[in-house]
C-alpha cells in the first residue's frame, strides 16, 4: 500500500506510484520529517498566511495528517478559493521542491536497486533491461497538458501541468528563452493587457503547444490581443484549447 509520504515523493520527482521504493529513515531522520523540512524551506518567512496555506495544501492533498487525500475542490472550499488557485499553489510548490538545493535532501531516501552479481559478468544483458521495461509512447494514455498563470502579492509565473492517467502530476515552468530566440519582445511574461510581456507569453504558449515556430510567429500577436490580454490575475488554458484556437484563426 502506498503511503502519503510516497505519494508526495512521487509527485515531486514525477514517479509513477509503486515505481520507486523509499527508506523510511535516513541518518535517524524519518522521511515524513524530511518532507516537512523541505516544505518549510520553500515557504516565505515574511508571509505567514501563505506559509500556512502551502503547508495545509500538501497535508490535505496527500493525506499527510489523517491519511485521507482530499480533492482540489475540497481544499478550495476549506480555504474559500477556487480549485484553479489550489492547483497553482500545488504546482508552484512542487516546482520549488524539485530545485537541486532542496531535492538533494529528499533523493537520499530512494532505495538503490540491488544488482545481482551475475549482472557484472553479463553487461550486454544489463544494458538491454531498460528497453524491456520501457512502455511504448503510443500504448500509454495520451497526456493532458495545461498552462496555469498566477500573479500574487509577491510572485508571478506560468506553469505547465502534464497529467497522464495512473501517473504522477508533472509540473514545470514555461521557459521564456525558446520564444525569445524567435522574437525578443520582453525579458518576462505578463498578461491582462496588450504589450510586450503579453506578446512574449502568447508566442511562448503557441510555440510550446504547436511545436511550429513559423505558425507561432505568425499568430502570436493575434493570440495576444484576443486571448492573453483578457486574462486576470489567475488563468488556465489547455493545449487542446490553444490548438482549437489556432485551427479556427489560421489563415485569417
Amino acid at each position: 500500500m502506498t503511503t502519503p509520504e510516497e505519494k508526495l515523493m512521487g509527485a515531486i520527482f514525477g514517479e509513477r506510484l509503486g515505481e520507486r521504493t523509499y527508506h523510511e529513515i535516513v541518518d535517524g531522520i524519518p522521511l515524513k520529517e524530511a518532507l516537512y523540512t523541505a516544505m518549510g524551506k520553500i515557504t516565505k518567512s515574511n508571509a505567514p498566511r501563505y506559509n500556512e496555506r502551502y503547508l495545509r495544501i500538501f497535508e490535505m492533498r496527500f493525506g499527510l495528517v489523517d491519511g485521507i487525500s482530499h480533492t482540489l475542490k475540497e481544499i478550495g472550499q476549506a480555504f474559500n478559493v477556487t480549485q484553479v488557485t489550489i492547483r497553482q499553489n500545488e504546482a508552484s510548490s512542487l516546482r520549488r521542491l524539485r530545485h537541486p538545493s532542496i531535492s538533494k535532501y529528499l533523493k537520499v531516501y530512494f532505495k538503490d536497486e540491488e544488482k545481482p552479481a551475475e549482472d557484472e559478468e553479463k553487461p550486454a544483458e544489463k544494458e538491454e533491461k531498460p528497453a524491456e521495461k520501457e512502455v511504448p509512447e503510443d500504448v500509454r494514455p495520451a497526456p493532458n497538458k495545461s498552462y496555469l498563470g498566477y500573479r500574487a502579492e509577491e510572485e508571478s509565473g506560468v506553469t505547465i501541468l502534464i497529467e497522464r492517467p495512473g501517473e504522477a502530476l508533472i509540473a514545470t515552468a514555461l521557459e521564456i528563452e525558446p520564444s525569445r530566440k524567435l522574437y525578443n519582445h520582453s525579458s518576462e511574461f505578463s498578461w491582462s493587457y496588450s504589450g510586450s510581456g503579453p506578446a512574449q507569453l502568447a508566442l511562448a504558449l503557441l510555440l510550446d503547444a504547436t511545436g511550429d515556430e513559423q505558425l507561432a510567429l505568425s499568430l502570436h500577436q493575434q493570440f495576444k490581443d484576443k486571448v492573453v490580454a483578457g486574462w486576470g490575475d489567475t488563468w488556465s488554458i489547455s493545449d487542446e484549447k490553444i490548438l482549437a484556437w489556432v485551427k479556427e484563426n489560421r489563415g485569417k
